[in-house]
């Protein structure tokens, strides 16, 4: 807390925090807090804001340079096996309607990564949309959706449980 006899000049540059050695000083504030924004991965995908996250790790939005379009990239620690096995599974399932296409895996930051198709809105959003009711008509379009994903993966000899 700056004296009584700074000025207000001196008060405020003395509550600035100072610029970070990793990110540069013109960056947003939510880009200096995450590590992640605006990194490369194998050159073509960038990383941008945090979209979901759960037990696995973290699924960020990205963009892919090459094209402009935006991709999901999911990261996990490298000895979660659980990110391996759904690369192994979305490269079964490639060409299939509603699943994505795999776009790149490997390593990054001694993350696991996997970056593929973003494929349009979750569910969450669609129900915050419509203001948390869905029509007896979108229930039914989910539902037919949801069973016909799940035919497709076990035709193709997996067993979800």
């Amino acid at each position: 807390m700056p004296s009584k006899k700074s000025s207000p000049s001196a008060a405020r540059k003395q509550r600035q925090p100072p610029p970070s050695r990793h990110v540069a000083a013109s960056t947003s504030k939510a880009a200096a807090a995450d590590p992640f924004m605006k990194k490369v991965i194998a050159r073509r995908f960038r990383i941008d804001r945090q979209i979901g996250e759960g037990s696995f790790g973290q699924v960020r939005l990205g963009t892919d340079l090459k094209t402009g379009k935006k991709v999901a990239i999911k990261m996990a620690d490298l000895g979660d096996d659980q990110i391996y096995t759904e690369f192994a599974i979305y490269r079964k399932l490639r060409g299939r309607k509603g699943f994505a296409k795999v776009h790149f895996s490997g390593h990054f930051a001694n993350l696991a990564v996997v970056v593929m198709e973003l494929l349009g809105r979750d569910l969450e959003s669609a129900f915050t949309k419509c203001d948390f009711k869905f029509s007896l008509k979108s229930v039914v379009f989910f539902a037919i959706e949801a069973i016909t994903r799940l035919e497709d993966f076990h035709k193709a000899d997996f067993i979800y449980r």
